[in-house]
């Protein structure tokens, strides 16, 4: 469950006192920059039990949590292949609100990330949150709040992290084995989110970034494989969103080029295609692009039911079309 601490969030514990708990947080702020294991990381000291809490610790409590099995800690997150959290997970975990604590402290219900949650389940977790039982402990984890009922966060005290600086991330990505070579451009891609980039290190960065420079070159070239791909991108929910995301900033860097010809700060790998977009396409042209696009990024993080690949086809036809570079 739990890595080595991340050093950035070290410290936002300070805003969990055993003494002076609320009965929920929200914790919001970008995705892959650690909520989670800062979420997990403050579960853990809370249900420790030694008087004062430290990272060495192999409490009994203490054990069973880094092993993933502490009965008073429950995970609520979308099952495997499913794009919300449902009512049943809610009720299924709150059966166990008002039973007592199995090691006589606190139960903790951990929910990520919150804006998953569909409406009948946002709804249940509600009326759990107005009227909390004693010793229970509700973590909500988000990473676009804004999404969330206005109830939801008015019973809730938030917790904003921030994203980490720059040179902060490089170091830790050092520690964990990264090489110098892959460091700068991970942090480029993931607009230096930490475990984002982390992520895409693991995923074999380099190949996937060249796969998709391929790809959209062939449907801006020649509209080539457009179903293709919309299905292959469809399978992987969990690299999707950095891919829309590299399509918006491919866009913004041929405005860039478009605005600011001599010379701007974008991102090197697609610079041949983002200079040459800047010349030979207009600038309302790439505006309303990037309105699509991100209008479609919304679509693939909302939690929707909406087909991804047909969304996906759509956006790529706008691409082909309002681009049209000829061979």
């Amino acid at each position: 469950m739990l890595n080595s601490s991340l050093p950035w969030t070290k410290d936002y514990h300070s805003l969990f006192s055993k003494k002076q708990l609320s009965h929920a947080y929200l914790i919001s702020g970008r995705k892959g920059i650690g909520k989670k294991q800062l979420a997990e990381e403050i579960s853990r000291k809370i249900l420790c039990k030694e008087e004062r809490f430290l990272d060495s610790c192999r409490c009994n409590s203490c054990k069973l949590f880094i092993s993933s099995n502490h009965p008073d800690f429950h995970l609520i997150e979308r099952e495997k292949e499913k794009k919300q959290i449902g009512i049943n997970q809610i009720r299924e975990c709150f059966d166990d609100l008002f039973e007592s604590s199995f090691l006589n402290g606190n139960k903790i219900f951990l929910i990520y990330p919150a804006e998953a949650m569909n409406k009948d389940a946002s709804n249940s977790a509600l009326k759990i949150l107005e009227e909390p039982p004693k010793n229970s402990l509700f973590i909500l984890v988000s990473h676009r709040s804004q999404l969330l009922t206005p109830t939801i966060l008015s019973r809730c005290s938030e917790i904003k992290v921030n994203t980490p600086k720059r040179e902060q991330v490089k170091a830790w990505l050092k520690t964990e084995g990264v090489e110098d070579r892959d460091v700068e451009l991970a942090l480029n891609l993931s607009k230096n989110r930490p475990i984002e980039a982390a992520k895409l290190l693991s995923q074999s960065l380099n190949e996937n970034r060249e796969l998709f420079i391929s790809n959209i070159s062939d449907i801006i070239k020649k509209g080539e494989n457009i179903i293709l791909v919309s299905e292959e991108w469809s399978k992987d929910l969990e690299s999707l969103p950095i891919k829309i995301e590299w399509m918006v900033d491919l866009l913004r860097d041929s405005l860039r080029h478009h605005f600011y010809q001599e010379s701007c700060n974008t991102t090197s790998d697609t610079d041949h295609i983002s200079s040459y977009l800047g010349k030979k396409v207009n600038n309302q042209t790439l505006f309303q692009l990037l309105e699509e696009t991100n209008k479609t990024w919304n679509g693939i993080n909302d939690e929707t039911n909406l087909r991804i690949d047909y969304l996906l086809k759509a956006l790529f036809i706008s691409w082909n079309i309002e681009l049209a570079i000829s061979s």
